[in-house]
């Protein structure tokens, strides 16, 4: 991640967000979170944006359809999650942070 951000920075100097996948209770390990601290942490270094749909208890319970439609696999939406679930919501995360 943090050679992401480097490269970023050096190149195109433009914000830059990274996001987390929606909870899935299965995957609900110590490794993920884990990363996803380790996320945060270089956010306060590199300063740029987490969508982080793990963590976002409202977004993860607004499923649009039954998830077993939204997603392809416990991990992986498939193309009704992108467009239904996910996509608006980076959509709005998106517009927040202009």
């Amino acid at each position: 991640m943090e050679c992401v951000c480097a490269f970023v920075k050096k190149n195109w100097d433009c914000p830059l967000f990274f996001y987390t996948g929606s909870f899935y209770s299965d995957f609900n390990g110590p490794s993920y979170q884990k990363l996803i601290r380790s996320l945060y942490q270089l956010q306060e270094k590199w300063g740029f944006h987490i969508i982080d749909l793990f963590n976002d208890a409202a977004f993860n319970q607004s499923l649009p359809l039954p998830r077993d439609i939204l997603m392809h696999d416990g991990i992986h939406p498939c193309r009704a999650g992108y467009q239904l679930w996910w996509t608006p919501y980076f959509a709005k995360a998106l517009s927040q942070k202009n």
